[in-house]
């Protein structure tokens, strides 16, 4: 338990390390803290590559750390791999999700088979039960999807531990957005990937796939949305201050006085 941390998520380093040398935790439930959200688009991925890319290097220098523990049973080393390989599940459910049009167009096409509308009706079921679909839901769904390929891309240079991976750099926190200030040139990947569904789109359209067309769509726009993320979350930032009240940021003010003074005693 005295080695050197290691990684971008030391925090996951020490906790498995405690973990598998047979210590027991207790959660706090009823305990608060007050945490400061990024607000811009940069900041968000700047936190994401941190959050992904740490893992995976925890992953990869603990592999064989885990199957070999002493303190804990079969089980809970299988529980710590699950927690681990669902990062990766996440990532080649994100690439699969991809190659779909070119393999719709050209390898497979569609036929609305039984098997076909039972894979619609329970992937789309299974959405429906877990997001609640409001405007909402769909919005984070979206957005989840159009950052999913940064988050693989971030896990990637974590697993093969590149150079990227090693740089620490701390979330910029802004306090208040600024309207429109935090812009800045697109995202190179997701305009990219813009392109590459804006193309699919119109090869379907070609071919009179237009439900396919009409995901695509959907998928460019929220691609489009993404590349130019900063002005979006800089925009809700500053529309939310102004709709807050003087009351809710007093009181806001004072929660924060409370726990700097709880925290001191």
């Amino acid at each position: 338990m005295h080695r050197k941390l290691w990684g971008m998520a030391v925090g996951l380093d020490l906790s498995l390390r405690a973990y598998l040398k047979g210590w027991k935790f207790t959660y706090l439930h009823d305990v608060e803290c007050l945490n400061e959200l990024p607000n811009t688009f940069e900041a968000y991925r700047t936190q994401q590559f941190r959050w992904l890319a740490g893992p995976m290097q925890i992953f990869r220098k603990s592999l064989t750390t885990i199957f070999k523990a002493e303190n804990v049973s079969f089980m809970k080393k299988i529980s710590c791999y699950i927690f681990f390989i669902r990062y990766i599940l996440f990532a080649f459910i994100t690439l699969v999700v991809l190659v779909v049009p070119p393999v719709e167009l050209w390898v497979d096409p569609w036929v609305w088979s039984w098997q076909n509308w039972y894979f619609m009706a329970s992937v789309n079921g299974a959405v429906i039960l877990y997001f609640y679909i409001t405007i909402f839901s769909l919005s984070y769904l979206l957005f989840a999807v159009s950052v999913g390929y940064f988050k693989t891309f971030a896990m990637i240079t974590g697993m093969l531990n590149l150079q990227s991976s090693k740089s620490w750099v701390v979330t910029p926190k802004f306090g208040k957005g600024t309207f429109l200030t935090k812009m800045r040139k697109p995202y190179l990947l997701e305009s990219l990937l813009t392109l590459y569904y804006m193309g699919m789109m119109i090869f379907t359209s070609v071919n009179k796939e237009y439900f396919m067309g009409g995901y695509l769509a959907v998928m460019s726009i929220a691609f489009a949305v993404s590349s130019f993320g900063d002005i979006f979350v800089s925009s809700f930032s500053s529309f939310s201050d102004i709709f807050i009240s003087g009351t809710s940021k007093n009181e806001l003010k004072k929660q924060e006085e409370q726990y700097k003074i709880s925290s001191l005693c």
